[in-house]
């Protein structure tokens, strides 16, 4: 019986630790996107980690609603990327995987630019990434994808830049653009943290407030 117990104990600590994974962090690659109907293609690189996938075409990509917009519309960077397509090698924590199905998506949560294209047909803007997937050996239509292999949940950041074309327009009417590109780059460098010295001038700042809201209450 007790043998049975450490068992049961052993198993429900593998089941807790594989549902509260630490989510792997994408450090290169990209994801590119070409014109309002083309393919989505995407290369997730990190520390034991090597996914390449082809979205629908038909997934979210905010940038592509802007064709045409004029020079002061805002861009809007988020896009949502899903229904992966095709099968291909991959590794995720350190493990190949010779034939892999991707199912999930890519969230990505970016900048809103306003008046984007006032000075240039190239806007750019930061961009933050969570995906949560699953990995199959066969296809996972109708549910038939036999075992999961793994459930991860990737993050990431880096920089988006969208490129556009001006469309000829009857003199005395705004300029419009037309979508072109865009490119979300994954980048390994951590987000800016504030300088100790900060820290202490905000922290000093903070007690002589408190000082004086007292001194005010006497």
């Amino acid at each position: 019986m007790r043998s049975r117990s450490v068992l049961s104990v052993c198993a429900f600590l593998m089941c807790c630790s594989a549902a509260n994974a630490d989510p792997i962090t994408v450090t290169s690659g990209s994801i590119a996107v070409m014109g309002n109907t083309g393919g989505i293609a995407s290369s997730l690189l990190g520390d034991g980690l090597d996914l390449h996938a082809i979205a629908d075409s038909d997934s979210r990509v905010d940038p592509r609603f802007c064709s045409p917009c004029t020079a002061t519309q805002a861009l809007s960077f988020g896009a949502r990327l899903s229904d992966f397509h095709g099968a291909g090698p991959g590794t995720v924590n350190g493990t190949y995987y010779p034939t892999l199905f991707l199912e999930g998506f890519l969230d990505v949560t970016g900048a809103t630019v306003p008046n984007a294209l006032a000075n240039g047909l190239t806007v750019t803007a930061p961009f933050t990434m969570t995906a949560p997937l699953r990995g199959y050996a066969r296809d996972n239509i109708g549910g038939n994808g036999g075992p999961v292999l793994f459930t991860v949940t990737l993050i990431a950041h880096g920089t988006a830049t969208a490129n556009f074309s001006s469309v000829p327009v009857n003199p005395g009417f705004p300029p419009l653009f037309m979508f072109h590109d865009v490119m979300y780059r994954f980048e390994s460098t951590p987000s800016p943290t504030p300088e100790p010295a900060t820290l202490v001038m905000l922290s000093t700042g903070l007690a002589g407030l408190v000082m004086r809201s007292r001194s005010r209450r006497r």
